[in-house]
Formats: structure tokens, C-alpha cells, sequence
């Protein structure tokens, strides 16, 4: 969920050691979905993690909006994902709602 450049994230895949392709596109989804608590973990190369908080939430669909996004825009934007580290993950998956 965390390339860290435009060849890990490029589709088709490009890169000869690790990619992530556009997943990175789901986390903008997810972080907008009312009813959903998600995080991503600033581990390996980024774990999407998430809470449900209503089991009748419905996935926010930017596929129309994100479809032809880029890496830059994933790196214009990274700050409004969710992004947290191990200590910050273990509190909040310990913590009673």
C-alpha cells in the first residue's frame, strides 16, 4: 500500500525487486468509507488494516476518480492516508471502542 517510488507502483509491473502496483488506491477507498476505521501500518512495504464500525458500510467507490491516477498523485497525497507505526497499531488494535 506504500510504494516507495513510481517503478514499485507502475501496472504493469516493471520492477525487478519489490511491487505494490496501485493497491495504494484502495487506501484512498477505504479512508473514505464512513463506517470503516482504517490504517495503514508503516510496515515492509504498507498493511492495510481496518475495523468494521458498521456492518452496513459500503466501500466509498473512487474508481472513476482514481483510475487514471498515478505515482505522483499517491506522493501528493500520502499525507492523507492513514499511515501509522507499530506502537501507534498496537493501541490502536488494543483498544476497546
Amino acid at each position: 500500500m506504500l510504494p516507495r517510488n513510481w517503478i514499485e507502483h507502475h501496472v504493469p509491473n516493471i520492477s525487478p525487486e519489490a511491487w505494490t502496483g496501485d493497491v495504494w488506491k484502495l487506501g484512498f477507498e477505504l479512508s473514505k468509507t464512513i463506517g470503516i476505521d482504517f490504517k495503514i501500518l508503516k510496515l515492509d512495504h504498507g498493511v492495510g488494516i481496518f475495523k468494521v464500525l458498521n456492518n452496513k458500510a459500503t466501500l466509498k467507490d473512487l474508481q472513476n476518480e482514481l483510475k487514471n491516477k498515478e505515482f505522483k498523485y499517491f506522493y501528493d497525497n500520502f499525507y492523507s492516508l492513514p499511515v501509522i507505526n507499530l506502537k501507534q497499531a498496537i493501541n490502536w488494535l488494543t483498544k476497546v471502542d
